[in-house]
């Protein structure tokens, strides 16, 4: 499996007629290219968490998404690629066809564990999952040890009503 490569990261002008009206210069962070599964802003959430359960000397994730979640699809790839075991709590019944998102997970290696919307909702953990040596990851990967990381390096700019989500601060030398 490919390695994550962060020297893919581009930065691509954006050009848009409104922005060109007013006189606004915008670029795209392409997070996107840095893996075909663990793309975006996934790795820089995901990484964290696997670096800790490594630490805790967890050998097993197990986090939460539907059947279409980009996020269980990144989690099993980045376990795969990090000899991690993991299980994915999929929101509803498991359908008599899986999504594509989901068969391919699964190939990766993650376990699916399909349970109610109710208990899913509530974060259940179902009693076979309920251990000790399982690190948890919660649902999309955002979470308090994330914020830790990136709230010192990472702004939100929200100006003239142009939201633009990450803008990378110049570290001083």
């Amino acid at each position: 499996m490919q390695d994550i490569d962060l020297t893919h990261i581009t930065t691509d002008k954006l050009f848009l007629p409104v922005l060109a009206e007013k006189e606004v210069k915008a670029d795209v962070l392409r997070l996107d290219k840095i893996h075909p599964l663990v793309s975006g802003n996934k790795w820089f959430k995901l990484r964290y968490y696997l670096e800790e359960a490594v630490l805790q000397g967890k050998k097993n994730i197990l986090t939460y998404g539907g059947a279409w979640s980009n996020h269980i699809l990144a989690t099993a790839a980045a376990c795969k690629m990090n000899n991690l075991s993991c299980t994915g709590i999929i929101r509803g019944d498991e359908a008599p066809k899986l999504s594509a998102t989901l068969i391919q997970a699964r190939e990766l290696g993650m376990e699916l564990f399909f349970t109610r919307r109710a208990d899913y909702q509530t974060k259940k953990i179902p009693e076979a999952y309920n251990k000790s040596e399982y690190y948890i990851i919660p649902e999309g990967g955002f979470g308090a040890a994330v914020l830790q990381v990136l709230q010192p390096s990472w702004i939100i700019v929200l100006k003239k009503n142009i939201r633009i989500y990450a803008v990378r601060q110049e570290q001083e030398q």
